[in-house]
């Protein structure tokens, strides 16, 4: 009997070490290499070497999983990624994961053909953007009427043919599709702080990532 219960605290050590250094899995939005991209283990693009500093510090690795945004955010609340980068914060995101501390700064960015003073107030304006995109809360918020793409490139040329009043994209995606915008006017929407949304069932990960991206921030910094 003593022997059985030896073996079986032996598992459960086992695993739970096993469990607390397995690789991680990253789920990265896809389609976007100008803003984030991964090839041969390595991060590139605005936000590449931001999250290559906290992920290559994972006691256990990491596997990376591109996936298009809207599979990313379901992925993420089913449990079949671990994290999701890069992210703004959303009310409805923080139902299901936990925010990191920020890692970046980041904007997104407003394409019309007739400029205003200000776009706190969009009076029923019709904005182009995919479906998923944090903003989308914000151009509601605003009273925009969404029209949603799949891309966001045809957001700019939907609002570049006249067929919507503007078009709203992130500023790591501007310098791409700049040939795109040049009867635009540009300004900048919204500014909100990026990092990483963990499943809310991963505490333990939540705090190493947060304590990642401290070190990471004090290594910038040195």
């Amino acid at each position: 009997m003593k022997g059985c219960i030896s073996v079986t605290l032996l598992a459960a050590i086992f695993m739970a070490f096993s469990s607390a250094h397995a690789k991680v899995r990253v789920g990265m939005i896809e389609g976007i290499p100008s803003a984030i991209n991964y090839s041969e283990g390595k991060f590139s693009g605005t936000y590449g070497s931001y999250y290559q500093c906290v992920l290559e510090k994972l006691p256990g690795g990491y596997d990376v999983i591109p996936l298009p945004l809207t599979r990313l955010i379901f992925s993420l609340e089913n449990g079949e990624v671990d994290i999701a980068i890069p992210m703004v914060k959303t009310k409805e995101r923080d139902k299901f994961a936990i925010f990191s501390d920020p890692i970046k700064e980041s904007s997104f960015l407003i394409f019309v053909k007739t400029p205003q003073s200000n776009y706190e107030e969009l009076n029923g304006k019709t904005i182009a953007t995919i479906r998923s995109g944090a903003h989308v809360e914000v151009i509601l918020s605003r009273n925009g009427i969404l029209t949603e793409v799949t891309n966001y490139e045809s957001a700019i040329k939907m609002a570049a043919t006249g067929r919507v009043d503007a078009a709203v994209i992130p500023d790591s995606l501007e310098n791409a599709l700049s040939h795109l915008t040049h009867d635009l006017y540009r300004d900048v929407f919204w500014t909100q702080n990026s990092g990483i949304y963990t499943n809310n069932k991963l505490l333990d990960l939540h705090s190493t990532i947060n304590s990642l991206i401290s070190t990471c921030k004090q290594q910038k910094t040195t």
